[in-house]
């Protein structure tokens, strides 16, 4: 069990990788013991597998450094190995541009560096696209408060998905807002258990609205939606990360919440989505 001293800059996704395929978060965890361990965070999508490295950090040291240096990361498909892992940065890995993932393929991570324990993932398949069907304003008046949208999208009956919708709303041009990305707001997304293999139909409010001043408003002159499909693991981090930020500062509770993890020596994440895009104007 470990605690976690948290410096997380989201790409926001969810630059996440999420909406661009660039997901690359910073994660910094404080371990309960002194012998550090490898911290894996990795992310499958089409666009490829990018993963960032670091380890673990003694609450007694909490401003030591977390750079991991000269690590390895080998992916394997199908318990086969495949390739290394390019480093673009110190602790940052991604395949390669050319690099295309195989939907009913498995991929293990499993890391190397000096002075730590190898550390592997649990295999991951690459989550197949969902996309909206349809998506659209019941009404056609830009300059108001807020605006409901209406969207729907077909479940992969042989997978098991989780679901998010994020939003962003845009003037001139400009971003105005989002909905806040599946970390911070992981009790928004869904599950298929009750929809497996049907098409699901959904409405939201969206505030629209940029309040400048005393009269003085400005109106989203388009909304850009983004609908993320991930595996049950995602889910599960992401939850447990906010049960950890709830717990940790927390006189109520002994010790915080631990933090999900499905790599075997060491601590993190490897886990897989996709995202689809509509922009309404």
């Amino acid at each position: 069990m470990f605690g976690i001293s948290k410096n997380t800059v989201f790409f926001l996704l969810i630059s996440i990788f999420f909406v661009s395929c660039e997901m690359v978060s910073e994660f910094r965890y404080d371990d309960k013991f002194t012998e550090p361990k490898l911290l894996i965070h990795g992310f499958l999508n089409q666009g490829g597998i990018k993963v960032q490295i670091s380890h673990t950090v003694s609450p007694l040291h909490t401003d030591a450094s977390d750079t991991v240096r000269n690590a390895v990361v080998k992916l394997f498909e199908n318990n086969v190995f495949s390739m290394n892992l390019i480093e673009k940065q110190i602790g940052y890995f991604e395949t390669p541009a050319d690099f295309i993932p195989v939907s009913n393929s498995e991929y293990t991570l499993y890391v190397e560096a000096p002075g730590f324990e190898t550390a592997s993932s649990t295999p991951q398949k690459l989550n197949r696209k969902v996309v909206f069907d349809t998506c659209y304003f019941t009404d056609t008046i830009r300059e108001t408060w807020g605006r409901n949208v209406v969207y729907a999208f077909s479940d992969a009956y042989d997978e098991q998905n989780s679901y998010f919708v994020d939003y962003y709303t845009y003037i001139n041009g400009g971003i105005n807002k989002n909905s806040g990305n599946l970390l911070i707001n992981p009790l928004s997304a869904f599950d298929d258990f009750e929809f497996n293999g049907t098409k699901i139909y959904q409405s939201q409010y969206i505030s629209t609205i940029l309040v400048r001043g005393e009269n003085d408003y400005a109106y989203a002159d388009s909304v850009k939606l983004f609908l993320y499909s991930f595996s049950p693991d995602l889910k599960t981090f992401c939850e447990s990360m906010q049960e950890y930020d709830a717990t940790r500062e927390s006189p109520m509770y002994d010790q915080p919440s631990p933090v999900y993890s499905n790599i075997k020596g060491g601590f993190g994440i490897f886990a897989s989505f996709s995202v689809d895009s509509v922009t309404l104007y």
